[in-house]
């Protein structure tokens, strides 16, 4: 799986320039399909971290693209965009580690509630959407 990961992430790195730079993210859903199957027979945590990598490479790779038609990049444009990269990926791997380390037990009824309390809030999200 690492051969095929590897492989994945080489044709990613070739056709990340000229027209083919729309491959980059069918290689992305690729290595996280890859990720998820690690998740499912192997480890959890390589599964989490390889999401993460996966994504923040993926992130990189756009941000870069966006970025060639300048001659000249400002500092402060990239030093912005890998700060909040940076926290976001620290808050991802945090609530990863999370979900993973605490085991929760609830009831039917309580999923239940909690269920029907993100449908009303998403109801809500989206009436008020379509308002306004």
């Amino acid at each position: 799986w690492a051969t095929l990961a590897g492989a994945l992430g080489a044709v990613s790195f070739l056709t990340s320039y000229g027209r083919w730079g729309w491959l980059v993210s069918l290689n992305l859903l690729g290595l996280l399909s890859i990720a998820g199957f690690v998740a499912i027979s192997l480890s959890a945590w390589g599964a989490l971290l390889g999401v993460i990598v996966g994504l923040i490479a993926w992130d990189m790779e756009l941000f870069a693209r966006r970025l060639e038609s300048f001659a000249e990049i400002p500092h402060l444009i990239v030093r912005a965009h890998l700060t909040r990269l940076g926290l976001i990926a620290i808050t991802s791997v945090t609530l990863g580690a999370v979900a993973l380390t605490v085991t929760l037990s609830l009831s039917f009824g309580w999923g239940l509630l909690i269920a029907f309390s993100f449908l009303i809030a998403f109801l809500l999200l989206l009436r008020q959407a379509l308002q306004g």
